[in-house]
């Protein structure tokens, strides 16, 4: 048997030094006992040749490996970070270190080819659930005098006390959101199915592409504002289609109501100026004349001070005048204070400020409001939010005297104590209103 290890493609494969060469050929030099052994399979076994080829793949083998451990120690190869494959075939012995990671980057090149222009999305799945039981909320106000006793009392009379109402409920939603990019253009959407199907949902959908984007859901932006059955403004626009690059904003909203209703921004950043425009048309061609509002802001270190005037008058018939507001805010780490007014002398002052686990919230406003008459008439209005976390425990209370005779979550004077185990939120909470409930919320 003769194997012939050819030096010349080891040395140019490998890059060895002479050193690293000899080191090479004497690893795998022939042993007397390989033919020997050889020899003694070949006369002597019952299936002789197929017996002495399956030996002397083992030799072959057996001395590639003593050549690669060789080569190992060589300085040249110890350099090396991924010795990529060891190949021997025809009786040659040969290295090549680079035959794999050329493979790998051709592969890799040919798959971004291939996949070039395709979408790319992804799609995540959600779940919440919530059980609780009370009388929270404003159809369960205690005392209720809408309603008819059972004892066929008249209308009028009241019926019930503070623990009237008192009920279990439950919720489950599942979300479905979906993400994604095609020829530059990135693409979100999502979908609420709620244990109430007149409750299921689609969130907003969009569309982006170059700073540009195009948004789409049903009451979902904030501009344009509509009051509930609760007296409380929600969100009423329904298309967005906004800018922002290189210091620019841009938007406009409008809502699908027939009357067509508008907002737009436009506004520039220049290192600490701000500068801004603002044009609405909040309930379409019944006002006739769409209201222009100016915005200046401008940033000191910790300081910040806005302005912005418009063209509607505080009596609102549109003859001439103007409504401001004057904002001043100091930033000092966790600490923010802010202050303001306007054109009628409606005065805030706020502090907003964390400690460790414990945050704060304080807020007076000394409100103006413009009678028939033309005259103003003063009231106060005082916020005050305070919170601890401990570990997993949050304590919060809140008061706010704007909102005295309301129920729920937006009565005058809320408590509540929250234990957050990750996936399960225990929540406790009342309110001024003789309103309790305690509930169990999951996330999945």
């Amino acid at each position: 048997m003769v194997i012939v290890v050819s030096a010349r493609s080891v040395q140019s494969c490998a890059g060895l030094s002479r050193k690293g060469l000899i080191g090479c050929l004497l690893a795998l030099r022939l042993r007397p006992w390989f033919l020997a052994k050889a020899y003694r399979i070949a006369t002597c076994s019952a299936g002789p040749v197929g017996q002495t080829v399956a030996f002397l793949h083992h030799i072959e083998a057996a001395l590639a490996r003593c050549a690669w451990q060789s080569l190992q120690n060589t300085p040249e190869t110890r350099h090396e970070e991924c010795i990529c494959r060891a190949g021997y075939r025809r009786g040659y012995v040969s290295f090549n270190f680079e035959e794999k990671k050329m493979k790998n980057i051709l592969l890799a090149t040919t798959a971004i080819a291939l996949t070039a222009g395709y979408a790319a999305a992804d799609v995540s799945y959600s779940a919440s659930a919530k059980i609780a039981y009370g009388n929270f909320g404003e159809e369960h106000k205690p005392g209720n005098k809408n309603k008819t006793a059972t004892d066929g009392s008249p209308s009028g009379v009241t019926v019930g006390d503070a623990g009237a109402g008192y009920s279990y409920s439950d919720t489950f939603d599942f979300v479905v959101t979906g993400s994604g990019e095609a020829g530059g253009v990135a693409y979100s959407a999502s979908m609420t199915i709620d244990e109430d199907a007149g409750s299921n949902s689609v969130g907003t959908m969009t569309m982006s592409t170059g700073g540009f984007s195009l948004a789409y859901g049903e009451d979902d932006f904030g501009d344009l504002v509509a009051d509930n059955s609760n007296g409380l403004e929600e969100e009423a626009g329904d298309i967005l289609l906004s800018y922002a690059a290189n210091g620019i904003s841009a938007s406009y909203e409008m809502d699908q109501a027939a009357t067509n209703p508008y907002y737009m921004r436009a506004g520039y950043t220049n290192g600490a100026l701000t500068v801004g425009l603002e044009v609405a048309d909040t309930d379409g061609s019944a006002s006739g004349k769409a209201v222009n509002t100016v915005s200046l802001g401008y940033t000191m270190g910790a300081l910040t001070v806005s302005y912005d005037a418009d063209d509607k008058p505080a009596d609102g018939t549109n003859t001439g005048g103007s409504d401001y507001d004057a904002k001043i805010t100091y930033t000092m780490g966790d600490t923010v204070l802010s202050a303001g007014t306007d054109e009628l002398a409606a005065h805030y002052a706020g502090l907003t400020t964390s400690v460790g686990g414990l945050s704060l919230t304080m807020r007076t406003e000394q409100d103006g409001k413009k009678k028939a008459d033309g005259t103003v008439s003063s009231s106060s209005e005082n916020e005050v939010s305070l919170s601890y976390t401990m570990g997993a425990l949050t304590v919060a209370y809140a008061k706010d005297t704007g909102d005295k005779g309301k129920f729920g979550d937006e009565a005058e004077t809320l408590t509540t104590l929250t234990y957050d185990l990750g996936g399960l939120t225990l929540v406790a909470k009342g309110n001024d209103m003789d309103e309790t409930e305690v509930s169990a919320a999951f996330s999945f």
